[in-house]
């Protein structure tokens, strides 16, 4: 390898080492009413959503195809974001009471509601991806095209709730870990993973018809 394909390589790595450890950063300040009150689980449906504007930003940098900054990013997609968040949140904080009060009387019904908590957490993923790779598109249309995307790449799918999962559990348990150093790496995972079945969201007619859609790019 010559001197210039050298640079070149060590000038990528330290770019990518470089927008990991940013997004990390700014995620963590995006974040940080929810972080200082993570002791208090009642707060945690209410800023939840705060989760969702700061992924979408780091989602569009991980893309980079416009050279702007997080911050950017980020009030571009704070109202639809948030609105996803706090929907997402809503619905979950439903699922769960329901479970809680049914857990006895109607055993059955857990496993029903449980499916309905993934739905929810895999239609919110690929909207909030979408938000970051289409912008212009509506939320509505994002997650009416994103849950039959995100069940038809089900492989994908799974691999990046189990990823969620695993941030999840890093940031519980080893906090500095998580946040400093794990977190960007893995939601590019869950951001390339939903990048590549949202791909047949091309145009218009992939949100009017995404089964045609789809059938045109496979």
């Amino acid at each position: 390898m010559n001197a210039a394909g050298r640079y070149e390589t060590w000038t990528g790595v330290i770019g990518t080492v470089w927008l990991f450890l940013s997004t990390n950063l700014f995620v963590v300040i995006a974040v940080l009413p929810f972080l200082l009150t993570a002791s208090t689980p009642r707060l945690w449906p209410v800023l939840a959503p705060l989760w969702a504007p700061a992924a979408v930003a780091a989602f569009a940098r991980f893309g980079g195809r416009e050279p702007v900054s997080f911050v950017h990013h980020w009030r571009r997609s704070l109202a639809p974001a948030l609105r996803t968040g706090a929907a997402a949140s809503f619905v979950l904080v439903v699922l769960a009471v329901d479970a809680h009060l049914l857990r006895n009387a109607m055993p059955a019904v857990i496993p029903l509601l449980a499916v309905l908590a993934l739905l929810v957490v895999i239609t919110t993923l690929h909207v909030l991806v979408g938000l970051a790779e289409h912008p212009g598109l509506r939320v509505r249309d994002l997650a009416r095209a994103g849950l039959y995307l995100g069940l038809r790449h089900w492989c994908l799918t799974g691999v990046s709730l189990l990823v969620l999962a695993l941030l999840g559990g890093a940031v519980v348990l080893r906090p500095a870990l998580g946040l400093g150093l794990a977190l960007a790496p893995l939601l590019y995972v869950v951001w390339a993973n939903c990048r590549y079945s949202l791909r047949a969201l091309s145009g218009t007619d992939a949100l009017r018809a995404p089964h045609r859609s789809i059938q045109r790019t496979s």
